[in-house]
């Protein structure tokens, strides 16, 4: 498309700091949020941390830190301007002067690096400021007003950063679940009775989980994804199946076959082949194809409807299972916090993963990925172009072109 679905015109501070919020679509404490521009427009954001300010000599050393990694992503993101708002959970007394030291130190920062401030803000717990108007303490029922007046369809679903609350009685059933498949290879039927069964397939089980609301998904249907999530292989289908779908989960999985047969012909394990490709520069196409899906590096965007669900229904599986076999799910639910921009949480649950099962030979592989790396589609934030507008901007160009010809001509 050529123009944006909905187009809203900020003209306020209050109302540009609601369109920060509701296009970051993330929790917003103890961090700055930055909103990028080309030229008059804006199409996402995104947040940075940073920890708490309550001196304002404490501000130079963070202005170094925060700095060179917001210049950083502004110059992948191939913007030319920002409206930067500080958030904080103290009293508005308290953070006023650091972060207004904090604003100034990063605009100067900004200036020199070629980007100009659109505006700028201050939210803490009990009022905000606009960085501008200097107009002291104002109201939080004033950015209230500014969000209820965007529309509903710019508001982003809340990006699932934290586990869901685990219920006692559902994980001791997923745990149940999952002994009888590893123990007796089968599940427990309506009797009490474990019987031998075939594991299920497991793109077909996820498609289903996926088009089910993940707070319905039973402890058998947890235990059978959780199942399905044993290996490397298993976990790059598995997020690839919920970024792009069953097609590419397809793909990888058979990738991963040959990779295994290939293996097993070299009386090897399979990460030693891959290792191998890759120290090599012979890695095969297909191969190399998903490595890069699964770092990032593509031109396809994932769905993000599914990696929201996909979200819910591996943070479900994690949160209710009590077994160290769960960092396998834990790496897949990392990878997919990191594919829709979350990547301090991401870090933080592949850690822990590693933590909890050592032998994942997985944790550590996505550990230095996760933490490196950031996909490709997170920076695809130019708004789309107006090609009416360029059009009616090269008439003029040539018109004011001609015009000067003709007239020295005329001289």
């Amino acid at each position: 498309m050529d123009e944006p679905t909905t187009i809203i015109k900020a003209v306020t501070t209050a109302e540009i700091v609601a369109l920060t919020e509701v296009s970051c679509g993330l929790e917003l404490r103890a961090c700055l949020a930055v909103l990028p521009f080309w030229d008059k427009r804006s199409s996402g954001a995104f947040r940075t941390a940073f920890p708490p300010l309550r001196d304002v000599d404490e501000v130079p050393s963070v202005v170094a830190r925060l700095a060179p990694n917001l210049i950083s992503t502004l110059a992948r993101l191939d913007c030319d301007g920002v409206t930067l708002v500080a958030y904080t959970d103290d009293p508005f007394v308290i953070a006023e002067h650091p972060l207004i030291e904090l604003l100034a130190g990063l605009m100067e920062r900004l200036a020199d690096a070629g980007y100009g401030t659109k505006d700028a803000a201050i939210v803490a717990d009990d009022a905000w400021c606009g960085y501008f108007e200097q107009a002291g303490e104002r109201d939080l029922a004033e950015l209230d007003a500014a969000r209820a007046a965007i529309p509903a369809e710019l508001h982003h679903r809340p990006a699932p950063e934290r586990l869901p609350a685990r219920d006692a009685e559902l994980a001791e059933h997923v745990d149940l679940a999952l002994l009888d498949r590893f123990v007796d290879d089968g599940e427990c039927d309506a009797f009490g009775v474990v019987r031998r069964c075939a594991p299920p397939d497991p793109i077909d089980l996820l498609e289903d989980l996926l088009a089910r609301d993940p707070d319905t998904v039973g402890p058998l249907s947890l235990a059978r994804l959780l199942s399905t999530m044993l290996t490397e292989g298993d976990v790059d289908r598995t997020v690839l199946q919920i970024a792009f779908g069953r097609a590419v989960a397809d793909a990888s999985w058979q990738v991963t076959l040959a990779t295994r047969q290939r293996a097993a012909e070299a009386g090897v394990q399979p990460f030693e082949i891959r290792r191998e490709d890759m120290e090599s520069g012979r890695m095969p196409a297909d191969e190399l194809r998903r490595a890069r899906m699964l770092v990032g590096d593509t031109p396809t965007i994932p769905d993000p409807d599914r990696l929201h669900r996909g979200a819910l229904l591996l943070g479900r599986a994690v949160v209710h299972c009590g077994l160290p076999e769960r960092s396998w799910a834990m790496c897949a639910l990392a990878w997919v916090r990191w594919a829709v921009g979350i990547a301090s949480a991401a870090d933080t649950l592949v850690r822990e993963a590693a933590r909890i099962d050592p032998a994942n030979s997985l944790a550590p592989v996505y550990a230095a990925v996760l933490h490196s790396t950031y996909p490709a589609w997170i920076f695809d934030r130019r708004p789309p172009q107006n090609r009416k507008g360029r059009r009616a901007a090269a008439r003029a160009a040539r018109r004011d072109a001609l015009v000067g010809a003709l007239g020295r001509l005329g001289e």
